[in-house]
């Protein structure tokens, strides 16, 4: 866990190079057989790509991130995946490539919804107003396809509407 939080730290100070080697080195220190099994092993992988694009190696890291994508599609993993589809929504973002950012978000949406966790769906969103942002279109917003019957959560305050065991309360009082 301490390589993913320095190569994150170094990255969000911009120190990508930084980051680049600590990644780099804690990748090559992982067996095969853990390679594929550990979310920690895909988070710096995906910290190796975020450093990687802010170098100017943005083939080098679509492909990485396109290998991590259709590596772990077997699993599944909605975390996993969705984490990955992050990172390719961002780098369609920063390249302004329209129909990967659409794709990417949808598959990221769709892993989120999977979790039906409050926070990672907001993050979708938080993801889909960088784009806006910068001019890169916004795709339909639906979290959850099919025969799902959970409401989608866009914004803090309706997030009680999210799971019957989350009370409201007024300010100062502990729900109970």
């Amino acid at each position: 866990m301490p390589y993913y939080c320095q190569s994150a730290a170094y990255n969000e100070m911009g120190e990508h190079e930084r980051a680049k080697k600590i990644c780099t080195e804690a990748l090559e220190s992982v067996s095969r057989e853990d390679y594929d099994y550990s979310l920690l092993n895909r988070l710096l992988q995906q910290q190796l790509g975020i450093a990687l694009a802010a170098l100017g190696e943005s083939d080098m890291v679509l492909k990485l991130v396109d290998k991590l994508i259709e590596r772990h599609a077997v699993n599944q993993h909605p975390l996993a995946m969705s984490l990955f589809h992050e990172t390719r929504a961002m780098l369609a973002i920063g390249m302004r490539d329209r129909p990967a950012f659409k794709q990417h978000l949808q598959a990221m949406r769709h892993y989120c919804g999977l979790t039906r966790n409050p926070a990672m769906l907001a993050n979708c969103e938080r993801v889909a107003e960088m784009a806006e942002r910068v001019g890169v279109s916004r795709p339909p917003p639906p979290y959850l396809s099919g025969d799902d019957d959970v409401t989608a959560i866009t914004t803090p305050q309706r997030i009680g509407e999210f799971s019957p065991r989350i009370e409201k309360t007024t300010p100062g009082r502990i729900a109970g």
